[in-house]
């Protein structure tokens, strides 16, 4: 266990609403990593990358992408 385990986990067993919080902020980290995760290997499968959507007139604007 690193000292950043350590301090989360003393900081949980003294303060309850940051044990709440945290539990609930480390779940809601994990989806948006796995959606991530999700996005990048579905272009990488594709062979698209943002520069081909946008020169295939997919409808995309290169802000939308980035």
């Amino acid at each position: 266990m690193d000292d950043l385990d350590r301090y989360f986990e003393k900081r949980k067993r003294t303060d309850p609403e940051f044990a709440a919080n945290f539990d609930e902020g480390v779940g809601q980290f994990n989806i948006g990593f796995m959606l991530r995760q999700a996005r990048t290997k579905a272009v990488c499968d594709s062979g698209l990358g943002p520069d081909n959507l946008i020169q295939e007139g997919k409808g995309c604007r290169r802000k939308n992408i980035s």
